[in-house]
């Protein structure tokens, strides 16, 4: 392109004219073509330019519009208060995203040299000229950002991949397209949240050991609380997808909110809540029940759940409408720590809800197990108690019965069973519990007992304890204590193997022969690295009070640092059981073993850095490493079990194969304690959820859908996928609803609080200091004048009315769960399948309520806004 003399205005209405058709696409057009048209374009600006003869000229490079301006800002000697260095930079950039080597118009270039030439054209072709000492700007052209995804020009932040010629695709070919890809990448995003999660739970089940002044000892106890790892690193392993597209829509759509994200969290929260609590209710076996154990932690999560999506309303409508204040977004991100710290209160039994109780009284024993022996009739009555004060429901002896052999009580024996069941019909009646002052129930004597027992005859309670001593099948009430003789070892690294002896001591009568099992657990030591691990049964025969097993601990290697694993003592057989007052608890009690290394100062200042790595660690995660891409690509996992494989499982592998290969790149969880696995499989979840945001938007564009509706339809059904599927699982095995239902509306509060307080906050945060800019200025020109300074636009359209629905529809959900918990005595499950059935339509209708409406609101909402555009 050469030089060429510009008059301010008559040049800049016909270049107006022209620029548009200059449009090149480097990797659609042929060379020559692409050389042709750039020299016709080179030649219409030399003719224009040649033609005027007036007024003081500027010669100048004749690129861009963007060069125009600057150079009309040279002609006039000063700058003009309605052109600034801004606008000329957002015009040069919308003139690169529009004539950047693009053909989008197949007209041939000679007719453009001979349209640019012709003296006679008609006025109309041309627009008005400018007054002097201002630019037209409304003869140039919108920047491209206004073409639909779906259409010649536009594009999303990945897709579409083969550019403007995919969009000339025939649209039912693209429609079909689109929605298999769209099928497979939600299956695609379900196997990397699944590796995500494997590296949260390792995070999540990290152990430290804890000094207690008052016992004088230390004791092994998790990193995290669990109530804590629920709501952060949990919810974000099963929200990523749903926070992540509302933060990329925001950042790949230049700082302007997007309808995707916003929608696709509400609607996903509408999922969770309504079909996955519905699924979960028929998950349960018919005949039981499954109820939220932890009621304070639910209330204040439940709360929440409902709150969030009323202040979402409160900050777009009613505060500020159609606008998000730097205020509001910091709001809306603090909630999520305030969340965080009432549940950690609730959690440790400092915070009650009236609604529900306070802390629940099965707290007391929630860490109440007899596995192997036989608990005593005071305990059995204790349990009972707990269990009839939380039950929200007055419960049958046999209700309670089956609830204390369900979750506290395993009997080995059909005599232990019979044994409990008989305590647990005497002593668990109601009156029983009744200790209150002149209570006439439950501790009145019997009358014609007592002149038996003065008179030396027998009674009932002597016959009792006479046909008692008769069965020769129970056990004595004393069982035998297992304990390790130590409960902290440290041995010191050497150059070559040596044996470890582990001692194990029994207390007690020792009588029988019992069983425990003993296995070692990793920390910083890792099995085969540092030690030889072990899992096996160790057996005291009677009269037998020690027993030891030997472990072998591998030879040191340089540059180690002190290493730690632990060994376990539990399962122990009927008439035994494990100290309860040991590391560990009643369940299992813990050995740690410190592999000692020699002293760091000894290995200079290189050693001692080296030594802050555990090479053992590393070593392992290259082994897993290598074996995660085996895993990936043999159907079923393994060589052998693709022997076995159907032609099904051939197929749905090969399908999904891709995407396997390239989760397979996430680091194993074993490496960096979990936190490597986070943060890759964080980065390729957001990758993944990209290309799910320009697929949805291409294929509702396509079919005329708005991103509104594809967001709460498409997007939040295949980003829940394995979520619903996770959550019908722990309702069918775990014995409480906590993990099922109980998880539901503490993610829904998250998804709110970070995937969109976030957002907003860096949103408002950059309008607030750009100020009003042209493009703004064009985007929300009916906003214009409302916000002078800029502002971070969240238009409320149909958002007020669709938040509106969910609340009631959640609020009515919630009203059924609590109904249920005292009809039947739990949100889950049920005596009949009748009532399940019931229960699970009238949940789903309301999901198919808030679907339903919100579609017809955003479809009359979006003609409502063409109608006031023009």
């Amino acid at each position: 392109v050469q030089y060429a003399n510009v008059f301010p205005n008559s040049f800049l209405t016909l270049f107006a004219q022209v620029q548009p058709f200059v449009k090149f696409r480097s990797a659609m057009v042929t060379g020559p073509k692409a050389i042709l048209t750039f020299v016709f374009a080179a030649q219409v600006i030399a003719d224009v330019s040649n033609t005027e003869t007036s007024s003081p000229r500027t010669k100048f490079h004749a690129r861009t519009s963007g060069d125009l301006m600057q150079a009309e800002v040279q002609a006039n000697g000063k700058m003009n208060s309605s052109i600034s260095s801004e606008d000329i930079q957002y015009m040069r950039r919308a003139d690169q995203l529009q004539s950047s080597f693009r053909m989008d118009r197949q007209e041939a270039p000679t007719s453009l040299v001979q349209t640019a030439k012709q003296p006679d054209a008609p006025d109309e072709l041309l627009p008005a000229p400018a007054p002097s000492g201002e630019l037209g700007l409304g003869a140039l052209e919108v920047p491209n950002e206004n073409h639909k995804i779906c259409e010649v020009g536009g594009s999303g932040l990945i897709l579409p991949l083969f550019g403007d010629n995919e969009q000339r695709w025939p649209n039912g070919l693209r429609l079909f397209l689109y929605f298999i890809g769209l099928l497979w990448m939600f299956e695609a995003v379900s196997i990397i949240a699944d590796v995500f999660m494997a590296g949260i739970e390792k995070i999540t089940s990290a152990k430290k050991r804890v000094y207690i002044p008052e016992i004088q000892a230390h004791v092994t106890c998790t990193v995290w609380n669990g109530t804590v790892a629920n709501l952060t690193l949990m919810a974000l392993g099963s929200s990523a997808p749903e926070i992540l597209l509302s933060l990329i829509e925001l950042l790949g759509n230049d700082f302007y909110s997007g309808d995707l994200g916003p929608g696709t969290i509400v609607g996903s929260a509408a999922f969770n809540l309504l079909i996955i609590s519905a699924l979960c209710v028929l998950a349960v076996p018919t005949g039981t029940v499954r109820y939220v154990r932890y009621v304070s932690v639910y209330a204040i999560t439940a709360f929440f759940s409902v709150f969030a999506y009323v202040w979402l309303v409160t900050i777009v409508s009613w505060s500020s409408k159609n606008k998000v204040t730097r205020t509001e977004a910091g709001l809306t991100l603090s909630y999520f720590f305030v969340l965080l710290v009432l549940a950690f209160l609730a959690d440790k039994g400092y915070i009650g809800c009236g609604c529900f109780g306070s802390r629940s009284p099965l707290d007391e024993i929630k860490d109440w197990r007899f596995d192997k022996e036989d608990p005593s009739p005071e305990q059995l009555t204790f349990i009972a108690k707990k269990i009839r004060e939380a039950s929200p429901k007055e419960l049958t002896d046999e209700e309670v019965e089956q609830i204390v052999l369900r979750d506290y009580v395993q009997p080995q024996t059909k005599a232990t069973h019979r044994r409990i069941s008989a305590n647990l019909r005497r002593k668990s009646k109601p009156e029983i519990f009744q200790d209150e002052p002149g209570s006439d129930k439950g501790d009145k004597p019997d009358k014609k007992e007592t002149a038996k027992a003065e008179t030396g005859e027998p009674t009932k309670d002597t016959a009792k304890a006479e046909e008692k001593e008769e069965q020769p099948q129970e056990k004595d009430s004393v069982v035998d204590v297992l304990d390790f003789e130590k409960h902290e070892v440290t041995v010191g690294g050497k150059d070559k193997d040596f044996i470890m002896k582990v001692i194990v001591m029994r207390s007690g009568p020792a009588k029988k022969k019992v069983t425990c099992k003993i296995e070692t657990e990793e920390s910083t030591a890792k099995a085969d690295y540092d030690f030889v691990p072990i899992d096996k049964k160790l057996t005291f025969l009677p009269g037998q009070t020690m027993a030891s097993v030997n472990i072998t601990i591998k030879a040191a290697s340089s540059h180690e640092s002190n290493e730690l694993f632990r060994v376990i003592l539990s399962d122990a057989s009927e008439g035994a059981k494990i100290n309860e007052v040991s590391d560990g608890g009643a369940e299992r009690s813990i050995l740690s073993v410190i592999i000692e290394a020699e002293d760091v100062h000894s290995k200079g200042a290189i050693g001692a850095v080296l030594s802050k790595v555990n090479w053992d660690e590393m070593q392992l995660a290259r082994v897993d490493w290598g074996a995660q891409f085996v895993e990936a690509w043999h159907c079923g996992g393994s060589k052998e079990d693709q022997k076995d494989s159907t032609w099904w499982e051939y197929t749905s592998h090969l399908r999904i194969l891709p995407a396997k290969l390239l989760f397979a790149t996430v680091p194993p969880p074993g490496l960096c304690g979990g936190w490597a696995t986070f943060v890759v499989a964080l980065i390729e979840i957001g990758a993944v959820t990209a290309i799910i945001g320009d697929m949805a938007s291409l294929l509702g564009c396509c079919a005329g859908i708005k991103d509104e509706i594809t967001a709460i339809t498409f997007v939040a059904v295949g980003t829940s996928l394995p979520d619903t599927f996770a959550s019908m699982g722990a309702a069918k095995s775990d014995p409480y609803a906590d993990n099922s239902i109980g998880n539901i509306t503490g993610s829904n509060s998250v998804n709110v609080f970070l995937g969109l307080g976030l957002p907003w906050l860096i949103g408002a945060i950059y309008w607030e200091g750009k100020g009003q800019t042209p493009k703004w200025k064009h985007e929300y020109s009916d906003l214009a004048a409302d916000f002078p300074d800029g502002a971070f636009v969240v238009k409320a359209g149909s958002l007020e009315s669709s938040v509106i629905v969910f609340v009631s529809c959640a609020l009515t959900c919630i009203g059924i769960l609590l109904f249920r918990r005292m009809s039947v005595g739990g949100e889950l499950g049920g005596p009949t399948q009748q009532g399940k059935m019931a229960t699970a339509a009238s949940i789903i209708l309301l999901w198919v309520v808030y679907v339903g409406y919100s579609i017809v609101d955003t479809t009359m909402e979006s003609g409502n806004e063409q109608v006031r555009k023009k």
